[in-house]
């Protein structure tokens, strides 16, 4: 039985010369993984901060380095264990792997991850091919909306270690500062950003955030607040930036002129007190999902933002545009909780059409979904939605559920929003059920609207400024 704990760092990194040596006595792809799950335990073990280590002046193994790197993203972006273990584990593999090759002249030395992949093709866990095999996403030309979260995170740290033994604070200081001057990729500049704080500046990291107990605690913190005293309403929304923005941004949009609206006192004033308990509502839940940090924050942002507009088009009498969009970002949620955020591409494109990769099938096989839904529901006092949430969930589970006027409606909405964000033009292969889903609709309800599918999808895209593919955000 191999100890996995370590004591110190020095007892890490002498386990980790140990494990090494014990590999290439018996180097296959299934002792590659265990190996690097070993370290990977011992260093999670360990009481001390990946940005500490990364400050001192002891010179790290690449390998180390690297780890220590990841270690650091995953946890300024509050990643849950099983990401953290998943990429580090990762990491071990790819830089484990390299110090056996042999072959230099091979043409994937420069790229370590990729070498490892097609090494050990059959004996790897498949989570972990799947990372390594799509690094260097860039360097083979492609798109963003293509990338996987985790493999473009491991690229940069290797890259940032490349060709070099050990790795200091400045080599590695050196390294960041080339890769900003010259990088011109986005999402790399971002994530370069983020490590650029921990080689220049002295901090000092705080406990994670309980994020996601906030965004499924039971009790809201806007209804607490005493709506009729401006001044502490104020005080409160303008250390919110999510909240804020979106309070200024909806006041634009009502007020007369048309301007644009840069303050919060005067966004207060315009949009009323009558109008602000959803408003508030909405916008905490909106300010408690960005600050989970999730890659693929943006798709699944639009995608609510396009459900809600569907709505608000199908339940005109029901809905007010606020209420919807309300009503979307309780039922979407649970999306940002997935694990599978953190180890795909946002959009699937092949086979074609183009697919959204919303885990919303593996997410309706949890029992919690429901769950998480009903609290967010009761939270914000939507509970005559309670029922229309439980017999849609039963009819995409496909159990026997009859469908209400709204339940239907939230079902039309969802597949509105999901064929508007992977729309491909006239005759998109998606359209044909979305029409039926209408036709349904308008016979159940009794509605007096007529939309076709693809004049629907527009008409979201249109007013949501939709576009698909996005970039991953990091």
């Amino acid at each position: 039985m191999v100890n996995t704990q370590a004591s110190s760092w020095q007892g890490y990194t002498q386990l980790y010369q140990q494990q090494l040596i014990l590999f290439k006595a018996n180097s296959s792809a299934m002792q590659l993984y265990t190996v690097s799950e070993h370290l990977v335990a011992a260093r999670l073990s360990l009481t001390e901060q990946p940005s500490a280590i990364l400050r001192q002046q002891t010179a790290l193994t690449a390998a180390l380095a690297r780890v220590e790197i990841l270690y650091h993203f995953c946890l300024d972006y509050q990643w849950p264990s099983a990401i953290t273990n998943l990429l580090l584990v990762s990491s071990f593999c790819s830089s484990i792997d390299a110090e056996l090759a042999t072959n230099t002249a091979d043409k994937l030395t420069k790229y370590p991850a990729l070498a490892c992949a097609k090494r050990n093709l059959q004996g790897l866990p498949s989570n972990i091919f799947t990372i390594l095999s799509h690094c260097y996403a860039n360097q083979r030309k492609i798109s963003y909306h293509q990338q996987y979260p985790l493999s473009s995170l491991l690229t940069l740290a290797e890259q940032l270690t490349a060709t070099q033994q050990s790795i200091d604070l400045a080599s590695l200081r050196q390294k960041v500062a080339s890769q900003l001057m010259y990088s011109r990729c986005e999402l790399e500049l971002k994530l370069l950003a983020v490590l650029a704080k921990i080689v220049t500046l002295s901090l000092n990291l705080t406990e994670q955030s309980l994020a996601a107990s906030k965004l499924l605690s039971s009790d809201s913190a806007v209804s607490h607040l005493p709506l009729e005293d401006y001044a502490r309403l104020e005080t409160y929304i303008e250390q919110q930036p999510v909240m804020a923005g979106h309070l200024m941004q909806r006041a634009s949009q009502l007020n007369r002129q048309r301007q644009k609206i840069s303050q919060v006192k005067l966004a207060i004033s315009l949009l009323g007190i009558n109008a602000l308990p959803l408003l508030l509502a909405s916008a905490e839940l909106q300010q408690q999902l960005a600050d989970l940090k999730l890659p693929n924050h943006l798709i699944l942002q639009q995608f609510t933002q396009c459900f809600a507009s569907a709505l608000h088009l199908l339940l005109p009498t029901e809905l007010t545009k606020d209420k919807a969009t309300l009503i979307a970002y309780c039922l979407c949620a649970p999306l940002w909780l997935s694990h599978k955020n953190y180890c795909q591409p946002i959009v699937q494109v092949k086979p074609a059409p183009n697919q959204l990769n919303l885990p919303l099938a593996t997410l309706l096989t949890q029992t919690d979904y429901l769950t998480n839904i009903n609290i967010l529901l009761q939270r914000y006092q939507l509970s005559s939605w309670l029922k229309p949430s439980a017999e849609l969930l039963l009819y995409l589970n496909r159990k026997p559920s009859k469908l209400s006027a709204i339940s239907l409606a939230l079902l039309t909405a969802w597949h509105a929003a999901a064929a508007t964000l992977t729309y491909a033009g006239p005759g998109t292969t998606n359209l044909p059920f979305l029409q039926q889903l209408l036709l349904r609709l308008q016979k159940l309800a009794a509605a007096n609207f007529s939309y076709q599918a693809e004049e629907l999808c527009l008409n979201l895209a249109t007013s949501n400024t939709s576009f698909c593919p996005l970039q991953l955000n990091l």
